[in-house]
């Protein structure tokens, strides 16, 4: 099937149990914005592009597609694309690559895809948002941000157990970082980049990763400062503890705190 240019958005359900539809094609130089919730839930798809005029692809778009194969994103486009919860419930996608314009994940996007091993981000420094347990359930082990501005909400990266890897261009910046980002990966060294303001730096960003063993900062980073690969906060002259690795000593180690440590922070 080919929508044709006019087709600017499909509707909740708007092929949903269709199973017969095994192909779908976008025109080129469309302008459709919106795929709908549901829009492909139950056909029979072995691929599909999304044009780089959609800006919302809609929760539970290509649930229960057990015939894709690939999903893929057209390059370009200037405004935002929002990628709704559970996108691709119920399929055995083991890959997805996205473009460099500017993307917010819904909170659960990918949740118990467990075929899901390669996420990757066209480098850019456009924004990336990452709303709660976006690759809870997934198989992803790394995860490269390239050099973008990137949101990092409350849990983005929650139990995602098999994350062993995240890296972050010389020129990313940090835009917020709420409680509990990485809690429950198995991370064992993270190199923090640029952060745009400390205020939006959460509590427990980095807690209850019992793997990690040490933090190191990117050139850019001039708010923070590493001691024995413990991270702290620059206050001045003088440092507050921001997080200590979980995995970095052992029951028996002295753990001795830099004599300009003021605070400690909550977690």
């Amino acid at each position: 099937m080919t929508l044709s240019e006019d087709v600017t958005e499909l509707m909740t359900d708007a092929f949903n149990g269709v199973t017969t539809l095994t192909a779908v094609y976008f025109a080129e130089n469309g302008n459709l914005t919106v795929i709908g919730s549901n829009a492909f839930k139950n056909t029979s798809l072995e691929s599909a592009e999304i044009p780089n005029t959609v800006k919302t692809l809609g929760s539970n778009a290509f649930d229960g597609v057990t015939t894709l194969k690939s999903l893929t994103f057209e390059e370009g486009g200037e405004q935002t694309l929002n990628v709704k919860g559970q996108v691709i419930k119920g399929t055995s996608l083991t890959s997805l690559a996205f473009p460099a314009r500017s993307l917010t994940f819904d909170g659960k996007t990918f949740e118990n895809v467990s075929t899901l091993e390669t996420v990757t981000f066209a480098d850019s420094t456009n924004e990336l948002v990452l709303n709660e347990s976006v690759f809870k359930g997934t198989a992803v082990s790394s995860l490269n941000f390239g050099n973008r501005l990137i949101t990092f909400k409350k849990a983005a990266l929650n139990k995602l157990a098999t994350l062993t890897s995240v890296i972050f261009g010389e020129n990313a910046i940090i835009k917020q970082a709420e409680d509990e980002a990485f809690t429950g990966t198995s991370l064992t060294t993270v190199q923090i980049p640029a952060v745009e303001n400390v205020s939006k730096f959460g509590n427990g960003v980095f807690g209850g990763i019992s793997t990690l063993e040490s933090f190191t900062l990117a050139e850019n980073n001039t708010v923070h400062e590493v001691v024995d690969g413990v991270l702290y906060l620059k206050d001045g002259e003088n440092l507050i503890l921001i997080q200590v690795p979980a995995g970095k000593f052992d029951a028996q180690d002295t753990f001795v705190l830099p004599d300009n440590v003021v605070t400690i922070k909550t977690y």
